[in-house]
């Protein structure tokens, strides 16, 4: 592989390698720099030949120097910065993340009970704004069905949107006047407000049976009142009984309260027009309707009796006195319509402290009643 290469001197000799074109050493048949086995018999080269392949070798070096200096910055100019690529990276999750949630959202706006569920959940955590936006959305999507009616409803509670319930509530009523969940929670949006009245006039226009059983506590039924209503030539006893509740009543005409007389026995009749209103009330304040009785009575009727002194303010031991004719019989109480079976005035009456009403009747033997007289004392 080796050859001479001749000078003008014929008999200096150089070894040459073939393939990378460096100068082999005397004696060695191996290039030490690439590694070719040296030939046995030897080319013979010029001192020109030589250094024509000395300058096409360094030539080949220098454009290969400058093809890798090009590609190198190449290589460079194309590398991207390091944070703009995760900037865009970045945009680029952002974009696809936002991509998907709508379609996920777009799909799942068609589902009913996810939407019911999102709504219960977001109400549970307080979130009512999201929470009536998912149960709005459950009522699109089913327009019959009373559960996201009802949440919807409790979502306007507990943001003190009563009006708003209310009106849901009544609806959904009108819609389904069986439901039993819509009246309890009407009723308990009445009774947070005690407003006492709505639950009757609720419960009143009730039709259905299961709902009236339900919230049987909060219906109460009328009271009794006996004898039955007419013309008497006798004065009469009127009893009042109920099969619930605390009967109140008056006969003034007027419709009888929460503050009106207490019934405790038997009520009187006077000779003239008598009219005895009574409503029957429940521990829990509901109240039934008012049932009125009229009862007129023939006999003349004696004048009131005179108490004295009149009404005032008086000092504590003060004690007041009752006129009663020959013949009759005066019965008093304090702070109630006095009968038969009240106390029955035989001397001064002392007067309680505090501010009370004193009212007598008088009776004669045949049990006829003269018209009341009243007096209101404050003893301090």
């Amino acid at each position: 592989m080796g050859s001479k290469a001749f000078t003008d001197t014929p008999c200096e000799v150089f070894m040459i390698c073939r393939k990378c074109g460096r100068e082999i050493p005397n004696g060695q048949l191996i290039c030490p720099h690439c590694g070719e086995e040296v030939r046995l018999v030897p080319d013979y080269s010029t001192v020109g030949d030589m250094l024509n392949r000395k300058e096409s070798s360094l030539k080949n070096q220098e454009e290969s120097r400058k093809a890798g200096q090009k590609k190198k910055k190449g290589r460079a100019e194309r590398r991207v910065n390091p944070v703009a690529l995760t900037i865009v990276m970045i945009f680029g999750v952002i974009i696809f993340a936002l991509a998907l949630k709508l379609a996920i959202d777009y799909r799942n706006q068609g589902d009913y009970d996810l939407q019911l569920e999102l709504a219960e959940y977001n109400f549970s955590e307080k979130e009512y704004a999201r929470a009536e936006e998912y149960a709005n959305q459950a009522m699109s999507l089913e327009p019959t069905r009373s559960e996201p009616r009802l949440l919807l409803a409790r979502i306007y509670s507990a943001q003190n949107r009563d009006d708003e319930s209310e009106l849901v509530l009544l609806n959904l009523i009108a819609q389904d006047p069986g439901n039993a969940d819509a009246y309890g929670l009407l009723i308990g949006l009445y009774d947070e407000n005690n407003d006492k009245a709505a639950i009757k006039q609720l419960m009143d226009n009730c039709t259905a049976e299961t709902v009236l059983y339900a919230y049987s506590d909060y219906i109460c039924k009328v009271p009794l009142i006996s004898p039955v209503e007419g013309t008497y030539e006798r004065t009469v006893s009127v009893t009042i009984t109920a099969p619930e509740g605390t009967v109140r009543y008056t006969t003034d005409g007027t419709e009888p309260t929460e503050s009106s007389l207490i019934y405790e026995g038997p009520i009187e009749t006077f000779p003239g027009e008598n009219e005895i209103r009574a409503i029957a009330i429940k521990d829990n304040g509901i109240y039934s309707d008012t049932v009125v009785k009229k009862y007129t009575i023939t006999t003349k009727q004696h004048d009131a009796p005179t108490i004295t002194p009149g009404s005032g303010t008086y000092a504590p031991g003060t004690e007041v006195t009752v006129d009663v004719p020959f013949g009759y019989t005066a019965y008093y109480e304090f702070d109630h319509i006095p009968s038969a079976e009240s106390e029955a005035y035989s001397g001064p009456i002392l007067l309680p402290e505090g501010t009370h009403v004193l009212t007598v009747v008088l009776a004669d033997g045949d049990g006829n009643f003269s018209k009341t007289a009243s007096a209101t004392y404050t003893v301090a």
